[in-house]
């Protein structure tokens, strides 16, 4: 790292995280109820949804690279997750191709 200081420019990292569903219904639907006169509505008390699922990021410096949302019940074995980085991989070329050619790696 002495010898090249902007190696980490070129580190792409990944994570996994569980997101939860957003209904925006709920919120236009209480917009839209309101009637002349008449207090707004009451919110219900904000809660998270049972709807679940998985999302895998990859990022650099600049922001996401790529990103998947895994299907809810799916299990992630071995080939999903060499699909997803066959995936990552042709972001990579597309969005940076100076990357792929200067590191050789992909």
């Amino acid at each position: 790292m002495i010898n090249d200081p902007t190696l980490l420019f070129d580190v792409i990292t990944g994570d996994e995280s569980i997101v939860y569903a957003y209904d925006p219904e709920t919120k236009l639907h209480l917009r839209n109820g309101r009637v002349l006169g008449h207090q707004d509505p009451k919110k219900a008390r904000m809660q998270k949804s049972k709807l679940k699922t998985m999302l895998i990021c990859f990022f650099d410096q600049e922001g996401i690279v790529h990103r998947e949302f895994v299907t809810p019940g799916m299990t992630v074995i071995a080939d999903f997750y060499c699909d997803v980085l066959r995936m990552l991989r042709e972001n990579v070329r597309r969005k940076k191709p100076l990357y792929s050619c200067k590191r050789g790696v992909l």
